[in-house]
């Protein structure tokens, strides 16, 4: 168990390997930074349940899961804003939190995932591209030397998903499940668009023969 300040955001936005830049602008969170450089730089990213907004300057309800980042390089700004870059370093569940003023602590508990066998890492790799290729979505150009599950996190923050199914996909510990529930959701996208086009044909169809 583990206790890290609590940094909440809107959406998913780390994973661990993932470097994160963000520019921190609010007093309270400019006061967490200031806080967590005084020790061994480490937050934990939380997302923010839906109906945030009502409660947003208070404590809104954050989703379990949160990704444990450290921070690697840091400039203050002159009025006290900071640029901040995240490496993610693991994922971990919040079992309980108290409110360190002005931000929020929680308690944690470190997931422990089950990585992909080495012999089928290749093969979840091909197929994560396969099925963004046939979707017509392309990563950026870092995401090249990604490995398989580390692409099908990318692929999970980068598609048009309702963050609460980011956040179930998120939450699969063996990584093996993680990537074919990033692929089927891919492939379920591309069947979709496939039966939009069809209709779309039919209706046009329609309309030459009338």
């Amino acid at each position: 168990m583990l206790e890290l300040p609590l940094f909440p955001l809107p959406t998913p936005t780390l994973y661990p390997g993932r470097v994160l830049p963000l520019h921190v602008f609010e007093p309270r969170y400019r006061a967490l930074v200031a806080d967590v450089l005084k020790t061994d730089g480490r937050l934990a990213m939380a997302v923010l349940r839906p109906g945030w907004e009502s409660d947003y300057e208070g404590c809104p309800p954050v989703y379990e899961l949160v990704a444990v980042g450290k921070i690697v390089w840091h400039e203050p700004l002159a009025d006290g804003r900071y640029e901040i870059r995240l490496v993610g370093e693991g994922r971990a569940l919040v079992m309980g939190e108290r409110r360190h003023r002005p931000y929020r602590v929680a308690r944690l508990e470190p997931v422990r995932e089950t990585p992909v066998a080495s012999d089928r890492e290749g093969s979840y790799r091909c197929a994560v591209r396969e099925a963004l290729r046939e979707l017509g979505t392309t990563l950026c150009d870092s995401a090249k030397t990604l490995d398989a599950v580390a692409l099908a996190d990318e692929a999970t923050l980068a598609l048009c998903w309702p963050t609460v199914r980011k956040m179930e996909i998120q939450a699969i510990a063996d990584h093996a499940a993680r990537i074919e529930a990033v692929i089927a959701g891919v492939r379920q996208m591309v069947e979709q668009r496939r039966q939009m086009l069809q209709i779309r044909r039919l209706g046009s169809d329609d309309v030459h023969r009338n």
